[in-house]
Order: C-alpha cells, then structure tokens, then sequence
C-alpha cells in the first residue's frame, strides 16, 4: 500500500509519481515534504536528477579510452542500471517532462538534445571505425533509446533475469539483432 502524505495528493500529485514513497526512510520523509512545494518543484526535481545521471553518465564513459563501440555499450548499460535501480524516476522522466513550467521544459529540452547530439557523434564514430553498420545515425539512437525505454516498467521481467543476464541480452539484441550470424 502506498502511504503517500495527504498534502502530496492535495497538490494533485499521482501515486505514480511517487510510488517509492515507502521505500523512503522515516528522517527523510520529513525533508522531502520541507523541500517539495509542489508537483512542479517535484516534477522539476526528478526530471533534471534523472537528466543529471545520463549527462554525467555519458561525460565519464566518453573520457575513458575505450572504442566507439564499448562506449556505445557502456552507454546501454548506463540507461540499464539507471532503469533498475529508480524506475518511479524513469517513469517520470520519460512520460512527465512534458508538463514541466514552459522555461524549465526548454532547460530540460537543451540538455536531452546535447545528450541525444553527444550520443550521434558516438555512432558516427563507432560507424568511420566501421564497427556497426552504417546507417542513419538519429535513426539508429531512436531505436536504442526505444529499445531501453520500456525497462523502467519491466517489473516482473526483474525478478526472473538476472541484472547482468539483461544487460548482456540487451546489449545483443540491440547491438546485433535476432538474426544469428
């Protein structure tokens, strides 16, 4: 059972939104309600961590010197990990930024365009190295983004796949195809 505060769903606040209510321990309760204001300051809060992560994220795996195609890798397993390990976040992050305030929704805006350019020049890359095929490269982010995008909801897939079995079977799939060969 959800044991969201009743001044969270005055505010107009689904439980969706915050559906790890519970899971958070009894002193940070308090300083979560003192900090969010309201679905706004929280939708606000929750879209530029989660953006925050993936940014950083990417900064760390582009300045290890790895090939195009490792970087590509680690880049899944980034969104993999980020999925498993906050998936009311991704929730958030992938189907609420729209309501964001008009200002904040331009902000959040810039950075999933220099994350979504940093990823294209990283297939191209991994494309001029000849390690994937070569082909459209906004098409191809598009389908791994998609790809990844359904992990976040993928609960009972969790319980009956091993963290490092999803990421190398993601990594396949995505990577390679269904065909063998």
């Amino acid at each position: 059972m959800l044991l969201l505060p009743v001044s969270f769903m005055k505010r107009g606040m689904r439980p969706r939104v915050c559906a790890n209510w519970q899971l958070l321990s009894d002193w940070r309760r308090p300083v979560c309600i003192r900090i969010i204001a309201s679905k706004a300051d929280l939708l606000d809060h929750i879209c530029f961590q989660a953006a925050q992560r993936f940014t950083e994220g990417m900064q760390v795996i582009l300045e290890e010197e790895k090939t195009p195609i490792d970087q590509i890798r680690a880049l899944i397993d980034l969104h993999i990990r980020i999925a498993l390990e906050d998936p009311t976040s991704q929730t958030v992050f992938n189907d609420e930024w729209r309501h964001l305030p008009q200002e904040r929704l331009r902000a959040f805006l810039l950075l999933r365009k220099e994350y979504e350019q940093g990823f294209v020049v990283l297939l191209r890359q991994a494309q001029a190295a000849g390690e994937i095929r070569d082909l459209e490269p906004k098409l191809v982010l598009l389908t791994l983004l998609s790809g990844l995008r359904w992990l976040y909801a993928g609960k009972g897939l969790s319980a009956s796949v091993s963290r490092a079995t999803l990421q190398t079977q993601m990594k396949t799939l995505l990577l390679q195809g269904l065909v063998p060969g």
